[in-house]
């Protein structure tokens, strides 16, 4: 009997062409930054927006460059506008979020100041996500105060098609033929039944008729003697079992006796 058993054999023939749609390097970003200048007297606070652009250099890298004109929407009008250039560190928590430290410098009026952010990316699809981060100004602007910004940001992150050439996955019909079993060899056993040369074998299709004979031993009779009046050989007798009761059980086809 044949079996037919199917296996996945992959093997390139025909490429099978499949749109795969993946993310580009940039991204746009646009929110509210809501900001603290910290001066010896007073803080001041104000409500602006923030503009930018980022770049994935991969996943655990990103240059951003944004501007930022703090306190232009509300509150007090602080009167400073920034451009930054930031290299962030990001650190996948999971597929939809993680989070990212890192630092840079920005421009503002003629005077170049050190940044340091902190963030935290949550991914809403392929293309959308939410950017909140906290931003920190070291010796701001001609003033040489410190500034804080809470930034919100919709990030926008372009994606392209491209084409993904997969090998096709076909299956391959095996017939496969049933082991043959072959009987097992069955050895002569070294423990063979001696048979007697002189004794005649017995089919076992042949029915033996058995009787009791009383027979009483008399004196000067020997086994020779009993042996020829019932016409056996003399070892027969002797394996016959011979008890004192001399009674004798004869099978008189196949010429068997015994004593009891």
């Amino acid at each position: 009997m044949k079996k037919t058993v199917y296996l996945i054999t992959a093997f390139l023939v025909a490429p099978c062409t499949l749109a795969q749609t993946i993310a580009t390097p940039i991204d746009l970003r646009g929110g509210l930054a809501f900001s603290v200048v910290d001066t010896n007297k007073v803080e001041k606070e104000g409500l602006g927006y923030s503009i930018g652009a980022g770049y994935h250099v991969n996943k655990n890298v990103r240059f951003q460059l944004s501007y930022a004109d703090y306190g232009s929407l509300g509150g007090e009008n602080l009167g400073v506008k920034f451009t930054h250039l930031d290299i962030n560190g990001v650190l996948p928590l999971s597929d939809y979020a993680s989070i990212y430290i890192g630092g840079g410098g920005s421009y503002s009026a003629n005077d170049t100041d050190l940044t340091a952010n902190i963030g935290l990316d949550y991914t809403i699809d392929k293309n959308w996500s939410v950017d909140v981060s906290y931003r920190g100004i070291f010796d701001a602007g001609v003033s040489q105060q410190d500034l804080y910004a809470f930034n919100t940001m919709i990030v926008y992150r372009f994606t392209e098609e491209v084409a993904d050439t997969e090998p096709r996955v076909e299956l391959r019909p095996i017939e496969q033929k049933s082991p043959v079993v072959t009987p097992p060899i069955v050895e002569k056993s070294s423990l063979e039944k001696v048979v007697e040369p002189n004794r005649p074998l017995v089919s076992h299709e042949t029915q033996c008729e058995s009787g009791i004979t009383q027979y009483r031993l008399k004196d000067g009779e020997y086994l020779n003697l009993i042996a020829r009046r019932h016409d056996i050989s003399l070892n027969e007798l002797i394996n016959i079992n011979v008890c004192p009761a001399g009674i004798l059980t004869s099978c008189i086809q196949e010429k068997k006796f015994s004593f009891h």
